[in-house]
């Protein structure tokens, strides 16, 4: 009891990597939407490469996690003869518009329209590794639906999916690193 008293009093943040279970509902919903393979190599979502990097034991790694704004940036790092930092950025964003919905889906200039109010909380998940032999990889995905995109390097995918939702605000993926880059160079 003393001990529980203790963690809860001194706030330690406990650390969660989410690459694993995120990775897997992406690639869920890849290949049900989509009707993608996602392991052949000929096949344009090639998100195996996030692989060993979801598996990874993280124990021996150090982890910091900083709050800027809308952005939760959690790091763990392991430094020696390979140096590497994957960093998982969670960023959370409020919509709060209207939208016009054309009720006819070819919308002609004589479509009926509607107007809704748009007010809803949207939450996403980024996460940038960082190995010095290989390019960086950047994984971006809503945390209760579809991968957003996907960079290896400068390449970059972005799936399509037959729905979206109304008011839909996606995170700025080059903002996100930009933030980690100075997170970098501050520490």
């Amino acid at each position: 009891m003393p001990i529980l008293l203790l963690l809860i009093l001194l706030k330690i943040e406990v650390a969660t990597f989410h690459l694993d279970a995120d990775l897997k509902r992406g690639k869920y919903i890849l290949s049900h939407e989509h009707g993608v393979g996602l392991y052949k190599e000929d096949r344009p979502y090639k998100l195996s490469v996030f692989d060993k990097y979801a598996q990874m034991n993280l124990l021996g790694f150090a982890f910091s996690r900083k709050h800027i704004g809308k952005y939760t940036i959690s790091c763990w790092e392991q430094r020696g003869k390979k140096n590497l930092e994957i960093f998982q950025v969670e960023t959370k964003l409020h919509a709060d518009s209207d939208a016009i919905i054309h009720l006819n889906a070819e919308m002609p200039s004589n479509a009926r329209k509607e107007k809704i109010k748009v007010n809803a909380d949207f939450t996403y998940r980024t996460y940038i590794i960082n190995d010095n032999t290989k390019p960086q990889l950047v994984f971006t995905l809503a945390t209760k639906g579809e991968t957003l995109s996907y960079r290896i390097g400068q390449h970059t995918v972005s799936p399509m999916y037959e729905s979206i939702p109304i008011g839909l605000i996606e995170p700025d993926e080059d903002e996100i690193i930009r933030l980690v880059h100075f997170r970098q160079q501050a520490f």
